[in-house]
Formats: C-alpha cells, structure tokens, sequence
C-alpha cells in the first residue's frame, strides 16, 4: 500500500505471498481451486470451521434447487434456505400435475410448487442423500424451500449473482431463529 508499510506488511505473508482472502485446495495435480470468501467462512460453536459456498454448490447440484443459503455461523449445526429452480421446477410439476395453470403469474405458480407436499418430499429425499455424501457437521439439519426466487433487482444478489446473505438472511431471520428454537 503507498506510503503505509504496516497496511503492506498485514496484506502479505512472511513468504511474500499477497492475501486475497479466498479459501481454496490445491488438488492431486497441483491445480488450485478457489472455494469460498474468508470473510464467508462459518464457525460453528463447536469451533469447526464451514465454507457455505462449497456447501451451497454441493446442494444446488439438486435438479429442482435453483439458489441455496447455507446457515449457522456461532450455531450448534447448519440449516439451509433454497429457492426452485423456475424452469426445472415448472417441467418437473407439470409432469406430475402439481401446480396451476400457465395462465397464473409465475410468481404464483412457484409458490404453489413449493409449498406442494410432493415437492417437499421429492427435495427432502434429495437433502437426505446429499447430506450423506458430507461429513456430520457439513450436513444440514433443517431445510425451508423459500416460495420465491433471488435475484439483482429484489436485492438477493450481486450483479455478478453472488449472494447478499445479511439481506437473506435479514429478510428470512424469523425462519433462520426458528430452526434452532427447539
């Protein structure tokens, strides 16, 4: 940093090596692999540390998820916030004959997909395998699928679609809190 040796010194390594404050692996083959934001990063109150965003991509892999909000920094466990996929979820309803009409707003349509019980039970089943596939305190206790979707212009995400999580998770902090009243 000009003219600010102490700023300089806290920005860099003793190896020399610039802070960026990325989270990343370095994998067999010597590739780095950038996961997550230190800033990001959620520290349960057990101490383990949990990068969300690796965490969100593993559950958005799930065909009906189109946007994930892992939760629970200074948490006994992670719970999880998800928005339907518009497209899939429309295609995956229809062929069940879940949901109203085309002639219903979108808006509407999603929300009745959502708060579908087969919809529930077909997304409950695919957190359950997920969870599996990660060690215990990576997985997610409990889960909502949110009847809306996030985006630029609501204030959910960036303009490059990252996302906002204090506006989230300001705007959902009722049903946040009240996975962990038990």
């Amino acid at each position: 940093y000009y003219r600010n040796d102490e700023a300089t010194a806290e920005a860099f390594t003793e190896q020399g090596f610039f802070k960026t404050g990325d989270i990343g692996e370095i994998d067999a083959d010597g590739f780095v692999k950038i996961t997550d934001r230190k800033k990001n990063l959620i520290v349960l109150s057990n101490g383990k540390n949990v990068a969300p965003q690796k965490l969100e991509n593993h559950f958005q892999t799930i065909s009906l998820i189109g946007a994930g909000l892992v939760h629970g920094d200074r948490r006994n466990y992670l719970v999880g916030l998800f928005t339907l996929d518009a497209e899939e979820a429309l295609r995956w309803a229809s062929s069940r004959g879940i949901g109203p009409s085309e002639s219903v707003d979108l808006a509407e349509r999603l929300r009745l997909i959502a708060s579908d019980p087969q919809t529930s039970a077909h997304i409950d089943k695919a957190i359950t395998e997920k969870n599996s596939e990660l060690p215990r305190f990576e997985q997610l206790k409990y889960w909502k699928l949110l009847p809306e979707t996030w985006s630029v212009d609501d204030g959910s995400l960036t303009p490059t679609l990252k996302l906002k999580r204090r506006v989230i998770e300001e705007r959902h902090a009722e049903q946040l809190d009240s996975f962990y009243s038990d």
